[in-house]
């Protein structure tokens, strides 16, 4: 199984949108691993800001669900373990 691009632009849009508008200058997914016995999706991602951490931690609240949500019907069976990097110091 593979995720299309489709549904890993909804899951970018996802974690975009979670944060709001100027908050977060881009988000790119780095790497997603599908873990079928675990029934598990394990999705790296960076996020480039310069806001203060914290925010960003008070932000992510229901991200999960968001990107349960953009993966779509196909991925419904699996949750998504979600890991983030965060590049600092890029003018939002």
């Amino acid at each position: 199984m593979q995720i299309d691009d489709r549904a890993l632009e909804r899951v970018r849009q996802a974690i975009l949108d979670c944060f709001g508008q100027g908050m977060v200058a881009d988000v790119r997914v780095d790497r997603i691993e599908i873990l079928e016995e675990d029934d598990e999706l394990r999705i790296v991602f960076t996020i480039e800001t310069d806001a203060d951490p914290r925010l960003i931690g008070r932000r992510s609240f229901g991200l999960t669900d968001k990107v349960r949500k953009a993966l779509g019907e196909e991925w419904r069976g699996y949750f998504p373990i979600l890991q983030s990097e965060i590049h600092r110091g890029v003018a939002a």
